[in-house]
């Protein structure tokens, strides 16, 4: 456990460096899955902007941690490891070593692509061997008034999707599962529910991550 006593704002920088090395791992994964991609189109253009302003933003956040801790600001169990672990994040996101991609937003629409919310799903139905029915959790902070004072209030979304390309032969329903690649929302597809009516859901399949990789480190080499 990490202890911020004076500067409550930092512990969510300490998150980004403990999810960090998941990211890269679930990239590594998708990437090793799926085939090289054809040059990028201007909505992929605009996909790989968005990465490199959250690469962005958090090469900022992490900076800041990195002052905080040598400062003597930022408290940690392990100071001189959270530097080091630190230290090589900020450079491989600096080098583009390591491309950070955005959380899928509610409400989902075709064309969306980014990473699960919490990194997982909970599974509704087994399909197949490569599909499912699952729920994806989005957590969203609005404004609301009450008493005639505006006040933030977290609201949960869970919508349904259908998971399609991802092996589900170890899924049971009824359970969460972590998939920390990047996915893409497809078109809406009809489905047969338990009680044999019919329903439509968006489709969520897994996007490979290297074109956009090449693109960035391309455009940072330029």
């Amino acid at each position: 456990m990490i202890v911020f006593p004076r500067h409550s704002a930092l512990r969510k920088l300490l998150a980004i460096v403990a999810t960090l090395a998941a990211w890269a791992a679930g990239s590594a994964v998708a990437s090793a899955q799926t085939a090289r991609a054809a040059p990028l189109s201007a909505p992929l253009q605009a996909f790989a902007q968005e990465c490199d302003t959250l690469r962005y933003g958090t090469i900022l956040k992490l900076e800041e941690l990195l002052r905080g801790l040598k400062s003597g600001q930022v408290v940690t169990p392990d100071k001189a490891g959270t530097i080091r672990q630190t230290e090589a994040d900020l450079k491989a996101l600096r080098t583009r070593e390591r491309i950070l991609v955005p959380t899928l937003h509610f409400p989902p629409r075709a064309g969306q692509i980014g990473r699960l919310p919490g990194g997982g799903v909970y599974v509704e139905q087994v399909l197949g061997p490569n599909e499912a029915l699952v729920r994806c959790a989005f957590h969203m902070t609005v404004i609301v008034t009450r008493n005639k004072q505006s006040v933030s209030e977290v609201v949960h979304q869970r919508p349904l999707f259908k998971i399609r390309g991802v092996p589900t032969a170890e899924w049971e329903a009824s359970a969460d599962v972590e998939l920390l690649g990047t996915f893409e929302i497809a078109a809406s597809e009809r489905y047969q529910t338990v009680d044999g009516q019919s329903a439509t859901v968006p489709v969520l399949k897994p996007f490979d991550m290297r074109p956009i990789e090449d693109y960035l480190r391309r455009q940072s080499a330029n």
